[in-house]
């Protein structure tokens, strides 16, 4: 069995409790090489929340909504020529505070959406450029 990791990159770079959230996921090889598999993100109650499946080059993008700070994700080989062994991986803690920034391409235009949790609302936010 090979040992893989993943890394995770949430969109504006927090996972925010309660607001939805997009998540870029790297999955290599112990080699470096890029991993094909599944995956499933789950709370600490066990109740799957998102799942993904990384292309061949080891990408994938999923949406989740955190219900708690601590979220685990399961990953699962798919080529049938290897053992279906799962490994487990811990996802960036999701802040109880903050803002969920998502952006997206829609021909010509940019559209992103800001969600923001209560104590966020009404407070100045910057941006550097």
């Amino acid at each position: 069995m090979k040992t893989i990791s993943v890394k995770f990159y949430p969109e504006g770079g927090d996972l925010i409790v309660g607001k939805k959230c997009r998540v870029a996921v790297l999955a290599v090889d112990d080699n470096g090489h890029p991993h094909e598999g599944e995956g499933f993100v789950m709370n600490e109650a066990g109740d799957v929340l998102a799942s993904v499946q990384t292309d061949t080059l080891g990408r994938g993008i999923f949406e989740v909504v955190p219900d708690t700070g601590k979220l685990t994700f399961q990953m699962r080989n798919l080529k049938k020529s290897m053992r279906r062994s799962v490994q487990y991986f811990t996802l960036p803690e999701a802040k109880r505070e903050g803002c969920a920034l998502a952006v997206d391409a829609i021909n010509d235009n940019m559209l992103a959406t800001l969600q923001c949790t209560n104590k966020m609302c009404g407070n100045q936010l910057g941006l550097d450029a």
